[in-house]
């Protein structure tokens, strides 16, 4: 559609010209000296006007584009903070199933604890996949900071780490449990430094 105006303009911006010419020729009496001077002068605005005309397209064309580029950038941001709430979601589901002594900081009994262990297993699963959803640049450096600060402080508490340590410990070959959470492992094997996001530039040993 845009190609068709474009094109329509340029027709009658020609067919201007052309009868602007003709009028000055048949209205003087121009010689063909006079009309072939005519010509050039006017070929020279076809020309200027043609070039106006281009540079106004090509910065329409130019705006469209980085139009464009914000609504996709605006688009990502949204579908990320989507992303982020469904993972936020689901760890606050998640604590909700664990005792209220475990969040406090508080040692369970070992009924309690048996009874709050997948739940712990799975919180710990989840922290894992935040790590490593983190060290690829799927959670934005505000979010990560406040979970940064959350892994830290519940996998501190009693509970929390009597679980890691039986996943630590395990000697469960058929559960491959050693090689498991290895995201997790780093980043407690420096006191949840450097971010997960650098670690492509970082070795770390753990």
């Amino acid at each position: 559609m845009n190609w068709i105006k474009q094109k329509t303009w340029r027709i009658l911006l020609l067919t201007l010209v052309f009868i602007g010419v003709l009028t000055l020729f048949f209205k003087y009496g121009l010689s063909f000296s006079d009309w072939k001077d005519a010509i050039q002068t006017a070929t020279q605005v076809v020309v200027v006007f043609g070039l106006v005309f281009a540079w106004k397209q090509i910065k329409l064309a130019s705006e469209q584009v980085q139009k464009a580029g914000e609504q996709i950038k605006a688009t990502k941001e949204l579908h990320n903070i989507q992303f982020e709430d469904s993972l936020a979601r689901e760890y606050r589901e998640l604590t909700q199933n664990l005792p209220i002594e475990a969040l406090l900081g508080k040692r369970l009994s070992k009924e309690e604890f048996e009874n709050a262990r997948k739940y712990l297993f799975h919180y710990i699963n989840l922290t894992n996949d935040q790590i490593f959803l983190r060290s690829k640049g799927r959670i934005s450096d505000d979010t990560w900071t406040d979970w940064k600060d959350g892994i830290k402080s519940n996998m501190n508490l009693p509970a929390f780490e009597k679980m890691w340590k039986e996943i630590e410990t395990s000697e469960n070959k058929k559960d491959d449990l050693q090689k498991s959470f290895q995201e997790l492992r780093r980043l407690k094997s420096k006191d949840y430094e450097p971010d997960p996001k650098d670690w492509n530039s970082i070795k770390i040993n753990f």
